[in-house]
């Protein structure tokens, strides 16, 4: 038996003995009243108060004004569980000892102080005691209890040691109680208690990579932050001072959920602790992000997609920044494109160690997008481009007898006619069932002469009119909606237009047998659709005929945009922003058969002043993301139609089957090292995961 427990027995038994166990129920009576106080001597044994404060361990302190530290306990006392948090419990069982009991103590407040105890709070089973050292008397002031409630404390000072403690013992006599909870309540707030909080900022760096800091931690009544320490919850920490708005970055090793903690100390020598816990990823490696460096609003998008948080988790290993100007100029000459961003990106992924697995490229906004050529008027000439296009051959980009086009399949006349022809990406006219994804070099791609070249990468672009814009297209891709019941929409003119492939014939072909149309697609999916197919655009007004909750719950739409006669138009090629009426899911995909619909991704006055936006005579894809859109694919200077994304293809494999928006998008794309961009998170998808 230790001297503490010798000292306590004598104590309780010879108090015990001269007390009453008579008392009411307490069922009507008050919290005050449901007590009885056991007045007389305590034993002549017992030593002064004082000794207490010699049991409380050096690095007890008190973090709140009512928390009570546990400190032992005694005879057959089974466990003391966290009775101070609920829902744990003190179980006091009585054996063959006729006492249980536990001692607490609360740290923290000074002596001739104006804050002092005034109520205990206890909530228990059966009967019990419980006693308060009064330092003034050199004794313990006794209480049964009787029924739960908060017992009031009087004596102010005398309550406190010299050390600034003040101590409670539970017990049960003679039968066993479960307490749990044990609450000592103050006159004020404690002196020199401080306060931790823990944060992890949103705007955190993604992968192993977090950021910390203790913002909202406070020194206590009286006293200053003397120290900041963090513990990881990895085995490692680091202290910092005493600034609790520093952030504190920390790299993981290991993916896995960790405890991370914050201790603050002040200049009395007590401190607190506070604690979050999070969960850390490996992080996406498959995906490469590109910012500008030179551009706050490229960087902080970079950001804000690699986050775990905030985007797609990407490993902070996946990120490439190039110094292009604060606010480059949308167009970049082929000289300065190789020298500025094709080179310096080969010899980053030459280095990397994963330049054969890496899949995808994104390029962040305020990275050029426009490539000017000559010979605008043929295509097997033409040598305009798209930085995006370009990159997907990265590796192959100076091997071309021209800066042409290249055919995104093994021969373009046959566009995979068949299921069997699998070394290009394009899907064509194949089995659209037939599943297959990305990889490096797995692909190939031809010039016009048959020459091939492996295909590098899928190239896409995080860009919108504004930044606010650009963040949102993040947003909208992780709430994308999975339900299966948005609608797919295609507005078309067969007799004006017979060269595209929502409905039959099927573009180049004049037969209605040479593959199925995307109307015939989605109807055999089951995937709800609308197709119209006179001259007059639908907008989503009734006289369109759309079906009931079509217009509110687009996932996709194709459409010939304003090259489209007939039919009511005021607003010409500002028509995304101002006519139509649907409102997009978030997901939503969008192409149109407009030349230039990927010129202008700066409209920072969109709404207030369209003067600034390049419009070449179309609408623009970015109208689209400014009114909810979410991924698209654009053209940045002449396509031609052969080179407009094949929406049979792309919706089919996006709605119905599930791919990524960028697997899906270029699988509806025939031509690369040309004029498309593809706009949004390639990540994105709108099928739920079986």
């Amino acid at each position: 038996m230790t001297r503490i427990h010798q000292y306590f027995l004598l104590l309780l038994l010879g108090t015990l003995l001269m007390a009453g166990c008579s008392g009411n129920s307490g069922a009507q009576q008050s919290a005050a009243q449901q007590t009885e106080q056991l007045n007389g001597p305590p034993p002549a044994s017992l030593p002064p108060l004082s000794v207490l404060d010699s049991l409380v361990p050096a690095d007890t302190r008190s973090s709140s004004s009512n928390k009570l530290e546990f400190l032992d306990v005694g005879y057959n006392s089974a466990s003391e569980s966290g009775v101070l948090q609920l829902p744990g419990v003190l179980n006091l069982t009585v054996g063959e000892n006729p006492t249980a009991w536990a001692l607490y103590s609360a740290a923290g407040l000074e002596p001739e102080g104006s804050v002092v105890p005034s109520g205990l709070q206890t909530i228990f089973n059966k009967p019990m005691y419980v006693a308060v050292a009064d330092f003034g008397s050199g004794r313990w002031q006794w209480h049964k209890r009787i029924a739960p409630g908060t017992l009031p404390l009087t004596g102010g000072n005398a309550l406190v040691s010299p050390a600034g403690n003040v101590f409670i013992v539970a017990l049960a006599w003679q039968q066993s109680t479960q307490l749990s909870s044990l609450q000592l309540q103050f006159s004020g707030e404690v002196p020199a208690s401080p306060a931790a909080q823990i944060n992890v900022p949103a705007s955190v760096v993604s992968g192993y990579e977090l950021e910390y800091d203790a913002v909202g931690s406070t020194a206590g009544s009286g006293a200053v932050i003397t120290g900041v320490t963090y513990d990881f919850g990895d085995g490692t920490g680091t202290t910092i001072g005493t600034a609790v708005d520093i952030p504190v970055t920390h790299t993981y090793t290991l993916p896995g959920t960790y405890t991370a903690s914050v201790r603050i100390d002040n200049d009395l020598g007590y401190n607190d602790y506070a604690s979050v816990e999070v969960l850390v990823g490996g992080g996406n490696t498959e995906l490469l992000v590109v910012a500008n460096s030179d551009s706050p609003d490229s960087m902080a998008l970079a950001d804000y997609y690699m986050s775990p948080l905030t985007g797609r988790g990407i490993a902070t290993t996946q990120r490439f920044e190039l110094p292009l100007g604060a606010d480059p100029a949308p167009t970049i000459d082929r000289q300065d494109y190789e020298m500025q961003i094709r080179d310096p990106l080969a010899a980053f992924l030459n280095a990397s160690g994963f330049r054969d697995s890496l899949k995808y490229i994104l390029l962040m906004e305020d990275i050029p997008h426009q490539i000017p050529g000559t010979n605008g008027g043929d295509i097997n000439l033409s040598s305009f481009s798209a930085v995006d296009s370009e990159l997907c051959t990265l590796f192959s980009g100076d091997s071309y007898p021209s800066p042409s086009f290249l055919w995104n399949e093994e021969e373009w006349e046959d566009f995979r006619l068949t299921g069997q022809n699998n070394a290009s990406f394009y899907i064509g006219l194949a089995d659209l069932d037939t599943e297959y994804s990305f990889s490096h070099g797995a692909y190939k791609v031809t010039d016009s002469g048959g020459t091939k070249y492996d295909l590098d990468y899928l190239v896409g672009r995080l860009d919108a009119y504004t930044h606010a814009d650009a963040l949102a297209l993040v947003d909208r891709s992780l709430a994308a909606d999975t339900s299966g019941n948005g609608w797919v929409v295609y507005d078309t003119t067969p007799a004006r237009f017979p060269l595209d492939t929502m409905s039959d014939p099927v573009w180049p072909y004049s037969d209605d047998n040479d593959g199925l149309c995307g109307q015939e697609e989605m109807a055999a999916a089951g995937q709800n659709y609308f197709i119209d197919l006179t001259t007059t655009r639908v907008i989503g007004q009734a006289s369109d005929g759309m079906p009931a909750g079509s217009v509110a719950n687009v996932i996709a739409y194709a459409g010939w945009g304003v090259n489209h006669s007939g039919g009511s138009w005021p607003s010409g090629n500002e028509y995304i922003l101002d006519d139509l009426l649907f409102t997009y899911l978030p997901g939503c995909a969008w192409i149109s058969y407009e030349s230039f619909n990927g010129t202008d991704f700066d409209g920072e006055t969109v709404d207030t002043d369209r003067s600034d936006i390049g419009r070449n005579g179309q609408g623009q894809i970015c109208d689209f993301l400014h009114r909810g859109g979410t991924v698209a694919i654009g053209h940045v200077y002449e396509p031609w139609t052969i080179a407009v994304g094949d929406e049979r293809a792309v919706f089919y494999r996006y709605v119905v089957k599930g791919d990524r928006w960028i697997e899906a998008a270029y699988k509806g794309l025939r031509c690369l090292s040309w004029m498309d961009v593809v706009v949004g998170d390639p990540l994105c998808r709108v099928v739920a995961d079986n």
